[in-house]
């Protein structure tokens, strides 16, 4: 099958052969699709790298420029990226795809809390920290219950909201 040495795939296709459960043109065929198919993990990690540096450079360039940006600005842009993070969402819900879907929600469920944070900021709201939990949650939670269905999505909703647990006295 391929000349790197195997993979997860080929390493199946053995065991479902040795197993009787398929024979040796459907390992043939399967294992012509897989290398068809192949994407090149290393190209995808140097691109996510790269967008990583970028995204940290603009970050930069932001937080040193913050106090003269105007609130407008900055409530119009978080909007928008938080819109365009839910419109994201959506479509993938629709279409199907489970993991965009729920990488995307997961985003999306930190940028509400971002969105939050900066409107306390631009109108100078002064509030304890777990009413801004608790109205972040009742904000996300619906949405999160509607779209997602994985436990990465659970246990950080289950975090999040055991940080709103009180102490003890």
């Amino acid at each position: 099958m391929g000349e790197d040495g195997g993979g997860i795939a080929e390493h199946y296709l053995k065991r479902w052969r040795a197993a009787g459960l398929i024979d040796d043109g459907t390992v043939q065929r399967i294992g012509a699709w897989e290398a068809a198919h192949r994407r090149p993990v290393w190209l995808w990690a140097v691109s996510a790298m790269g967008a990583l540096a970028i995204g940290l450079g603009v970050i930069a360039v932001i937080a040193a420029n913050w106090a003269e940006i105007s609130a407008t600005a900055k409530l119009a842009v978080d909007l928008l990226v938080t819109g365009l993070v839910a419109a994201f969402v959506f479509v993938a819900w629709r279409r199907d795809r489970r993991w965009p879907c729920e990488i995307g929600a997961l985003l999306l469920f930190g940028l509400v809390l971002g969105g939050l944070a900066l409107i306390g900021q631009v109108y100078q709201l002064q509030s304890e920290p777990w009413q801004a939990l608790v109205t972040w949650l009742a904000v996300a939670t619906p949405f999160l219950a509607l779209v997602c269905v994985t436990r990465l999505v659970g246990a950080s909703w289950v975090a999040v909201a055991g940080t709103l647990m009180p102490g003890p006295p």
